[in-house]
Order: structure tokens, then C-alpha cells, then sequence
């Protein structure tokens, strides 16, 4: 693309500036929008002279190197050009620009949250539970009276136990041989973790027949979803495209928990439509935010949880108190790579956190690094199989095992031991991104935090 003289941007954009039109003009809007998607954003604002967020803060994402002014000027000018068209290939809404397969993604959304959203029965303020706390309460009575609700909240504020609290109050006022749940999330990982939640929330034996899927497995077959209780996990991960499938899918009738963090990492695909559903004005369903943390009664990792949701830069000031701290849960040091090697090497295998994969604080160094220093070797299973009952985030350990005189390398996850030579997909788990890692749980946990 000879009006492209940005060597580092990928070249699948490129590719797509080109497919979508001849025209140059359009071209620079496509990939300007195209930037946009990949850097989060769902749309373009038009200003009077610029759109927003501007194309400088889009290539920051994926040019290391300095843009030179004069391009920029010239696919600014280019895309201005473009917006005074009157057939372009995106959607225009008001004064903002999307891709058109995210504005109908956007439209199919808010369809499907309107439809749920119109059939509200009342609330059933008779229900007492003297385990719960009052938001806990609120939110198990709203579901038992409501066709959909979202129930919100920060790790640990007991979001799963509410669930089971409320599915065990249901299941007490129907004949629960014909009750049917099903039990979804985006990814297996987070459907085994709700069943295990579940299962010790009903002490091993739930009463009623119920169904464990990803959404995905849920959706792909386009037929209604037959159940009375829907129960929707990590939300919170869900993109808009996905969100709007799932709720088409919904028949009138079947109760709906939509449950989940909606300040975790946002969606890998467009959009936060959880996050939008539970902050808006106007919620279409009722809404529960819990805060009070379970999970933990350790101040300083409530407080830091705390401070990094609400943005509080001046928290980390008082971190100073926890330097170099050997006792209590949190402690915080300089990141230097001896102190991170000297922390890697202190007790049990660390869980190592790191938002880069490459560098000299990335996943793959720091694994090398961590394998030099433990004979145990953490595994993370990539890939779902229903079969062996693995799922894809799944983390365990290798271990070995005598078989037929010979040592076999297994697969270790709780009390599951499979053959490591049978697992679909699988890497090594030292260090993980924080991505992969929403969900986990660990004794010990080494998060690093780079510059860039």
C-alpha cells in the first residue's frame, strides 16, 4: 500500500485497508478504524477536525518505533477526505464511526437485552437466608423473582456461593427431578471451576439434573437453550458478538444469572458489554454489586484491589510500607532481574505473572529461568477435551509414574492423573500472562510489573 509508508503496521491491516476499498482516502479511515478494534475501542468520534481516539494513539500500540509527522499529517488529511463521502463502506450513527460488523453486533445486543429485559416480575421480599449478607440476599431474592439478573462484584465477594444459595432456594420450591440447569462461561476452565464452586456449595451432590459448557459449545448449534436456570460465568470475558448470541438463544421463560467482575481484563474480542450492562444508568436487568471480599482478611491485598479498580494512584505511595516485607500477605520489591530471580527461588514454585511474553521480564525467559530452579514443572492445558475432562487454562504438574517397569509423565490436576501424551494441547506454567491466569488460584503469587 504505496500510501502506507508505516513499515511496523501489521500486515493483515494492511491487507484489510485494501479489501475493503481501491480508494486511499477510504483506505486511511479503514485502517485507522481497524487500529482502533485492535486497541479496544469500538468506534470513531467525529470532531470537528479530528476523529478520536486519534491515529497517533492507535499506532502507539503497534509501532515501536517514532511515527514521522509528515505521514501522519498526510493519513489524517487522507481520512478526512474520506469522511466527507456519501457511500462508505462503515456505519455511521450520529457522530460516531464503527465497523459495520460491530455496529450490528452492537444492534443485536441491545434486541436481545430489550426482549429479556420486558417480562419483570416481582421480588420475593419473603425469602430469608441468614448465611448471606444483605447484598447477597438482595440478589438471591431478585433472582427468584426476576426472569434475568446480574450479579457483580470483586474476587472473593462471594458471587459463586450466592449462586448456589440461590439455586438451592429454587430448587426447594419446584419438583427437582424436572428441574434442568445449565452452567456456561467463555472458556472450560471457568464452566469446571462454577461446577466445583456448585458442587461444594450443595456438599458434592446436586439434586437436580444440570449441563457444564462453554458458551461457544452452548451457541454453535443455534437452537434455543433448554433449561429453566441459566447460569452465565465470567462475563466479564464475553465480547459483544458472543453476548448477543447467547441472549438470542435465551427462550422467554428461562431464568437468567449473568455473573461476573466487570472491572477484570476486558474481552479478547469487541466491546465490554457486561461492564456496560452494569454500570449503565438505566440497567435493562435488575443488578447486584457485591463488595464485602470473602475470600481473604488480609487489609493490604483488599485495599490494593481496591485502589487498582478505583484508579488510586496514590495508594502505591503507602506501599512503601510493605517494601521488601518478609511477613503478611503483601510485600512489594524493585524489579530488577536479580530480585526477581531471588524471589522466584524462595519456597514452593511461584506463580509468576507478567504482562509481556517477550523481553527480559517475559513468559518465555522467565520460564527457562524458573525450570533452572525447580525440579517441579507446572503445566497449563491450552486446548478443551471433553473426554480426558481438561479444559483449556486447566493448571496442574507433571509427575512421573511406573508403568510396565517404565517412568510415564502424567498430567497432575487435583486428583486427576492422565497421560501426558494424551493431552490435547499443553505448555509450561511457571510464568503466565494475567490473562490466562483470570481464574487461578495459588499459595504464592510473583506478578511483575515492566515499564511499556
Amino acid at each position: 500500500m504505496a500510501s502506507f509508508p508505516i513499515e511496523n503496521i501489521p500486515f493483515e491491516d494492511k491487507q484489510y485497508a485494501e479489501w475493503v476499498s481501491p480508494d486511499e482516502n477510504v483506505q486511511a479511515l479503514a485502517l485507522h478504524l481497524r487500529l482502533a478494534v485492535r486497541a479496544g475501542y469500538t468506534a470513531l468520534h467525529i470532531t470537528e477536525n479530528a476523529l478520536e481516539p486519534s491515529l497517533e494513539t492507535v499506532l502507539k500500540a503497534e509501532c515501536e518505533d517514532a511515527i514521522d509527522v509528515e505521514t501522519l499529517q498526510a493519513l489524517k488529511k487522507q481520512e478526512m477526505l474520506a469522511l466527507s463521502y456519501e457511500n462508505l463502506p462503515f456505519q455511521r450513527i450520529g457522530s460516531y464511526l464503527q465497523l459495520s460488523y460491530i455496529a450490528t453486533a452492537e444492534m443485536r445486543f441491545v434486541e436481545q437485552v430489550q426482549r429479556l429485559s420486558q417480562e419483570q416480575p416481582a421480588v420475593l421480599d419473603e425469602y430469608v437466608d441468614p448465611q448471606l449478607n444483605h447484598l447477597q440476599l438482595e440478589a438471591v431474592r431478585l433472582a427468584l423473582g426476576q426472569q434475568a439478573v446480574i450479579i457483580a462484584g470483586g474476587p472473593g465477594t462471594g458471587k459463586t456461593y450466592t449462586v448456589g444459595r440461590f439455586l438451592q432456594a429454587y430448587a426447594s420450591t419446584q419438583d427437582e427431578r424436572f428441574v434442568r440447569v445449565v452452567l456456561t462461561a467463555p472458556t472450560g476452565k471457568a464452566a469446571v471451576q462454577l461446577e466445583k464452586s456448585l458442587l461444594h456449595a450443595f456438599q458434592g451432590a446436586i439434586p437436580f439434573s444440570y449441563d457444564v459448557k462453554t458458551i461457544h459449545n452452548l451457541v454453535r448449534k443455534g437452537v434455543l437453550i433448554d433449561a429453566h436456570v441459566l447460569i452465565v460465568d465470567e462475563c466479564s470475558m464475553i465480547d459483544t458478538h458472543m453476548f448477543a448470541e447467547l441472549l438470542r438463544l435465551v427462550p422467554r421463560g428461562t431464568k437468567l444469572l449473568l455473573v461476573g467482575d466487570p472491572d477484570q481484563l476486558p474481552p479478547i474480542g469487541v466491546g465490554s458489554p457486561f461492564a456496560a450492562l452494569v454500570y449503565a444508568e438505566h440497567a435493562p436487568f435488575p443488578r447486584v454489586l457485591l463488595q464485602s471480599v470473602k475470600r481473604t482478611s488480609e487489609e493490604a491485598l483488599s485495599a490494593l484491589a481496591t485502589s487498582l479498580r478505583e484508579g488510586d494512584r496514590e495508594f502505591f505511595f503507602s506501599l512503601e510500607s510493605h517494601r521488601e516485607k518478609e511477613d503478611g500477605a503483601l510485600s512489594w520489591y524493585p524489579l530488577t532481574e536479580e530480585m526477581v530471580e531471588k524471589r522466584m527461588a524462595l519456597g514452593a514454585v511461584p506463580l509468576i505473572l507478567t504482562p509481556q511474553r517477550f523481553g527480559l521480564f517475559g513468559l518465555n525467559r522467565l520460564n527457562e529461568k524458573a525450570a533452572a530452579l525447580f525440579d517441579e514443572v507446572p503445566l497449563i492445558v491450552t486446548k478443551n477435551d471433553w473426554t480426558l475432562k481438561v479444559t483449556n487454562g486447566e493448571l496442574g504438574f507433571k509427575v512421573q509414574r511406573a508403568l510396565f517397569g517404565q517412568l510415564r509423565d502424567y498430567f497432575k490436576s487435583g486428583e486427576k492423573e492422565i497421560p501426558l501424551s494424551l493431552l490435547p494441547a499443553y505448555e509450561t506454567a511457571y510464568a503466565l500472562s494475567i490473562h490466562k491466569s483470570q481464574g487461578s488460584e495459588a499459595d504464592r503469587v510473583l506478578v511483575l510489573l515492566p515499564e511499556g
